[in-house]
């Protein structure tokens, strides 16, 4: 998640920057950061895909940075896991987050 954090601060030109800061950019939909974020649901999906056909689980927890930006990330990796073709059983599980606290 940091390096997903780094390459959207770097592409904006934001030196020092705070997660609000990349949470409000990710919200706003900007430009010139969706090819940033393609590229990681992309590879997320592809590792949990792995996961999936590897291990059949009933549903997936992911946590980290990643809790942060559920609202505006979550529904992009279901809708790629849902459409790509490289899962074995079709059935995809349960996608959650970790309950910070």
């Amino acid at each position: 998640m940091r390096n997903f954090k780094d390459k959207i601060a770097k592409k904006l030109g934001l030196k020092d920057y705070i997660g609000q800061e990349i949470y409000d950019v990710l919200n706003k939909e900007i430009e010139a950061v969706k090819p940033i974020v393609n590229e990681y649901i992309k590879d997320l999906s592809l590792g949990i895909t792995n996961y999936i056909n590897i291990f059949e689980p009933e549903a997936i927890c992911l946590g980290g940075g990643f809790v942060h930006y559920k609202d505006i990330l979550l529904p992009k990796l279901i809708d790629e896991l849902s459409t790509n073709d490289m899962t074995y059983n079709k059935e995809i599980p349960q996608i959650v987050t970790a309950k910070m606290r």
